[in-house]
């Protein structure tokens, strides 16, 4: 071979890795740096966690960031901070409802890290639920109910944007928390209205995620019922079978009442998965996000005061519905991917008509740059639970909540501090478990 050829070669090999580092730089390159500020998160280390993505956040990012902060700021106890960062996270949502063109135009040629980040519908959905459990630690109510209304607007609107074809339209655990809420508050009726949506939301949970009908709402949908008089309502949505095990209304107003707020887990995350197509002077890539759950540590978990005990009930499985949502628009995910991969072929084809050469290279980068985006809120825990313990008006000293495998048995013991109650009042607590 002689020089110049080798000075041809040469060349050519350091302008295809330096086109594929560029390209590969902006969109994968970063979602590793920020998988390892989750990685300190999950670790425990909060502070490293929210520098590391800090570091690892730009402007196709910035709603995601805000939640991860968020929620970084929430599971530290900083309540007020978390939901400054949730109130920022809403307003990058109404942002993003107006489409860039830019945006829109730079993932189809390239992939889909070119565009801004906009977050799963059951992401989204999440974000009022969250900031209203920091406004009950808070003690504020009617911030809380806020929040609540805010939460039914936003699942109405998904109602009507997918005229009910998508699984994800209803979220049971928002539902259910809103009539915790109003109840507390004395709002019967409106508590009354959530409980019968969240048993409507929970009949589609078990059917869609596998999600047992929380024993509680049963329970809340009997007391609430007979109170307002209307004492067939569980007859109505099927539920008369059973024992007649709830705290009646009455009892409830001389009791206080403890409502315990699981946060457990790892969030599922996204890995991609790839195929590749020859076409005889081509290579086709496709690439797809598919989500990957994490196994949690704790099944259950059970609130003790002074000897009450409950069970928490499963409300939210985030995994199951993570992965289920995004089943459900892979034909949106895969029509996208056969028109961005016919675009790159026909442009690969006016390249190779002009120059060999370079139309093998951008066939070569065209197919290192098909990369699946793998963004998602990874600080959510796996699923959130509830448990409600009636007791005693008073001051109780030991409150606990112990951590359950699937087996039933105690993996370890959590100090949730004294509560003090007056006849009638509900307080909230929260536990947050990171495997």
């Amino acid at each position: 071979m002689n020089c110049a050829r080798i000075r041809h070669a040469a060349a050519r090999g350091v302008l295809l890795t330096a086109a594929c580092a560029l390209l590969l730089g902006c969109g994968a390159v970063n979602q590793s740096e920020r998988r390892k500020g989750y990685e300190r998160f999950y670790d425990g280390d909060m502070d490293q966690a929210a520098v590391m993505l800090e570091e690892a956040s730009n402007d196709k990012n910035r709603l995601l960031h805000a939640l991860d902060r968020g929620m970084i700021a929430h599971t530290r106890g900083e309540l007020e901070e978390s939901n400054r960062w949730f109130a920022e996270a809403e307003q990058y949502l109404q942002e993003l409802l107006t489409t860039d063109l830019s945006d829109e135009v730079g993932s189809f040629l390239v992939n889909d890290y070119r565009k801004e980040y906009r977050a799963e519908d059951f992401e989204a959905a999440l974000i009022h639920p969250i900031k209203a459990i920091n406004y009950l630690l808070l003690n504020d109510r009617e911030a809380a109910l806020v929040e609540c209304r805010a939460a039914n607007i936003f699942l109405t609107e998904l109602q009507e944007k997918y005229e009910h074809k998508n699984a994800y339209s209803e979220s049971g655990f928002a539902r259910y928390l809103s009539g915790i809420i109003y109840e507390s508050e004395g709002k019967l009726d409106d508590a009354l209205v959530d409980y019968r949506l969240a048993h409507a939301a929970f009949l589609k949970y078990d059917t869609l995620y596998g999600t047992k009908y929380p024993a509680s709402l049963r329970g809340s949908i009997g007391r609430v019922a007979e109170a307002r008089g209307k004492p067939g309502l569980l007859k109505e949505l099927g539920l008369e079978d059973g024992p007649r095990d709830w705290v009646p209304h009455a009892d409830k107003r001389a009791a206080g009442e403890i409502v315990f707020i699981l946060e457990n887990g790892q969030a599922p995350f996204k890995r991609e998965e790839s195929f590749h197509v020859g076409t005889g002077d081509q290579l086709i890539s496709f690439a797809f996000p598919v989500f990957e759950r994490k196994p949690t540590r704790v099944a259950r978990a059970r609130l003790v005061a002074d000897g009450a005990k409950a069970k928490t009930d499963l409300v939210e499985d985030v995994a199951s519905i993570a992965v289920r949502d995004l089943d459900d628009r892979y034909h949106r995910v895969l029509v996208k991917q056969v028109a961005r991969a016919t675009l790159k072929y026909v442009e690969v084809k006016k390249a190779q008509k002009k120059n060999e050469f370079l139309g093998a290279l951008l066939n070569v980068i065209n197919s290192v740059n098909e990369r699946a985006d793998l963004r998602s809120w990874e600080t959510l825990p796996a699923n959130f639970q509830i448990a409600r313990l009636f007791v005693e008006p008073g001051y109780h000293e030991k409150v606990q909540a112990e951590l359950l495998d699937r087996n039933g048995s105690v993996i370890e013991t959590v100090e949730l501090g004294g509560v003090e109650l007056k006849p009638g009042e509900t307080r909230f607590l929260f536990y947050r478990t990171l495997r």
